[in-house]
Order: C-alpha cells, then structure tokens, then sequence
C-alpha cells in the first residue's frame, strides 16, 4: 500500500497524490516478480567459472534481446542461461513486458463503469465513516481556561504586610470571567481574572507568569503548569514540593471536583436512566456509549443463563458484517451476558456512533417475540454453529486448571 506504506502521513495533499497516481504508477513502470520452484534449484544452472567476462557480457545482452514471444511462453530452455544478482549471487531471468500487454494494460487504466456482466464492482459507500469532527462546546459557567489547573502564589494583604498564598484554579466561569481557587485549607474563593480569556489564548502559561485579579486588587504568579490531559499539579514551588518527593510529606490533596463535571442524571424513568458525562481530559471527538439492558429471567436458573449466552452469541454473529464496517471506522462494540441482563457497549467518533448501537439494538430485540421460530435475519445454521461452539464450551471450561483445582476442592 503506497499511499501510507510503513507510516501515516496527516497533511493531505491530493495534488502530490494525483501527480502520483497519473505519472508513476503507470502500466509503462510496472515490473512483475514471479516466484516458482518449478524452474529447478540453482545447481541446475551452474556454469563453468573459467568462462571469459565477455562472454558473459555476450550472454547478458542475449538475455536482454529477448522478444515478446518468448516473455508471453516462459521456458528455462528458450530463456538461455540466467542472470546473477551481483550481491547475493541470486540467479535470475530478466525480460521486458511486451508492448501489447502495455497497450492492454493502459486501456484497462482509463477510468470508464464496468461492463454489465462483469463480477467486480466497486463496494457500497461505508454508512458508519465520520464527517463531522467538531468539539461539543464546554458550559459556560465551567468552560475551559489556560489558568485552569496551574498552581499559583497569590498576594494578599494581610493587616499593614502582604503575604504570598499557594492556590490553585479548580474552575473558570466564562459568563463572568471568574476563576475559583482552592487554598490550602480547602477554601474556596471567586476571583474576577482582569485580562479576557480571548487575550489569554494570545498568551503562552508558563512558571513565572505574572497577573492581577480583582481589577488589580490581588497579584498572582504562576508555579507550575499542567501538561495536557493532566489534572491538578499542586505544586507550589517550596519546600513542601521536596518534601513530598522525599518521601517525608504526602502530597497535597487535590481539590474535590466541581458538580458540574460528575456524572449527570439527564432522564429517570422506570423504563429508563441515563447518565452523561463530558471529556475534558483528552479533547476528541469520540464518545463511549454503555447500556445496561435490565432482563428479569437472564440470570434466573442455569438453562436462562446458558441462553442469555448463547444470545449474546448470536448477535455478535449477526452483526459481524455491519461491526466490521463500523470497525474500518474506528468503531467498536461489544455485547455480553451479566447477572442482571445484558451489556452492550459501543465506542468510537460520535458522528455514526447512533447509527451502529441501532444496527445491533434491532437485531437484539427481533428476538422479543413469543414466536418459536428464528427472527427473520437470523440464519439458521448460523445458530447450529453458535450453539456447537456454546456447547464445546460449556464441555471444556472444566478442563482448564482453575476449574480444575477448584472443583477438587469442592469435592474434596
């Protein structure tokens, strides 16, 4: 594959690509490598060392005059005596491609529709490929700030002297452009940042970093900045910071998250519960999407069980054309079998995401029918195979050594 090959390469550049495409890899700079034992060992080809140079040469440039007949009907007995490969000492036979074959070749390259009766064909568009790769925007009141998460040292006055307090920013509300800090005793306090967030962006965090809050009431400077994806850093620059490396402090307790970023309870029904909740850490534009299917007998005897697993089974089967589709895009999935029902997980860029929980949603619940016979979709010898596999399952879980030694014990 040359279009990636042994690395990927993430600025598109359709016009290198189509250069490549209509200039080099073309039927003219093709070259064909056949490999076949039928040809007999290299022993068979031996030639007599105290032949001249020149005759060599000769023999070469008989080789290299070779016509297309004897290209399109290969022999060892026409070809003549082989080549050597000058560094492994390979032997070889080395003919140009006959220009009909070039000329057949180019015509089949021009891009035209297929005959009616021809057996390739172009695969049906993917439906599960992401076009939309958009961020879902932060909250407001607790949006993202490039102060947020860096440990600071701010100057209060305290009576007629001003003393420098370690701090650090848990929360940005950008409706009022106020950053909460977190003190070392756990207190909580608002503070009004005096530069926009906008002329932030503009500017680079790093230690040593100067500001104001408060309309220049309070001067901070900045001690440590978190990497990406990193919480917290609560580092403050003295000897605290030496100490809990030592070994001889433990270190600092991070600040409890804000309710905005736990898990939120956006629908409680007794048919349904859904929680939510938002990324911040790894900023991508995927999702993860579980479902916890409550089924009332799922777990009731050992027989409900055993079908409970062996229908899990038979929905993985079902769908492994539509998850492999979805698996090209970077979409996973996964079903099982629990106590209380049955988990279906998906996972992968949210633009599709819907599209493929549905897909195996209206397989998994063709099966609610009083019918006895197989939903239609469901092929019947597919279910012979999963229930042969469920049973030889079943034969060898026994067999393992952790069965094994826990059986004897029970026996024993």
């Amino acid at each position: 594959r040359l279009l990636d090959g042994d690395s990927l390469l993430f600025e598109f550049d359709g016009d290198a690509i189509q250069n490549l495409l209509d200039n080099y890899i073309t039927p003219q700079n093709a070259r064909v490598d056949i490999i076949s034992s039928s040809f007999g060992r290299a022993a068979d080809f031996e030639q007599d060392d105290n032949s001249s140079s020149e005759q060599k040469q000769q023999q070469q440039q008989q080789q290299q005059e070779n016509d297309d007949a004897l290209a399109m009907d290969f022999s060892p007995e026409k070809a003549g005596p082989p080549l050597v490969e000058p560094i492994f000492g390979t032997q070889y036979w080395s003919h140009r491609i006959p220009s009909h074959l070039i000329n057949e070749w180019s015509k089949s390259a021009e891009p035209k529709l297929p005959p009616s009766d021809s057996m390739l064909s172009l695969p049906p568009v993917n439906p599960f490929v992401p076009k939309n790769f958009a961020l879902k925007a932060l909250p407001p009141d607790d949006s993202h700030h490039p102060l947020l998460f860096c440990s600071l040292k701010l100057c209060i006055t305290v009576g007629k002297k001003k003393a420098w307090f370690p701090c650090t920013v848990n929360k940005y509300d950008g409706t009022k452009n106020k950053v909460l800090l977190v003190y070392e005793d756990e207190d909580e306090k608002w503070h009004k940042v005096d530069i926009t967030e906008s002329d932030f962006s503009k500017t680079k965090i790093h230690p040593n970093f100067e500001g104001t809050l408060d309309s220049k009431a309070c001067k901070y400077k900045v001690i440590s900045v978190p990497k990406d994806g990193e919480g917290a850093v609560l580092k403050y620059g003295d000897e605290s910071d030496w100490h809990v490396d030592d070994g001889v402090h433990f270190p600092h307790v991070p600040p409890p998250l804000p309710e905005s970023r736990l898990p939120k309870l956006l629908h409680n029904t007794k048919l349904l519960k859904l929680w939510h909740l938002q990324d911040r850490k790894f900023k991508r534009p995927v999702a993860e999407l579980r479902l916890k299917i409550a089924c009332l007998n799922a777990n009731k005897s050992p027989l409900q069980k055993a079908c409970a697993e062996l229908l899990a089974m038979i929905i993985h089967d079902a769908t492994t054309e539509i998850c492999y589709l979805a698996s090209v895009c970077e979409l996973g999935n996964s079903i099982s079998s629990t106590d209380f029902g049955f988990t279906v997980r998906v996972n992968g860029f949210d633009d599709k995401l819907l599209n493929l929980i549905d897909e195996i949603l209206k397989v998994m619940f063709s099966f609610n029918t009083t019918e006895v016979e197989l939903p239609q979709g469901i092929n019947p010898d597919r279910f012979d195979a999963c229930l042969e596999v469920q049973l030889r399952k079943y034969n060898n879980d026994g067999m393992r050594a952790s069965s094994l030694c826990t059986d004897i014990r029970i026996r024993c």
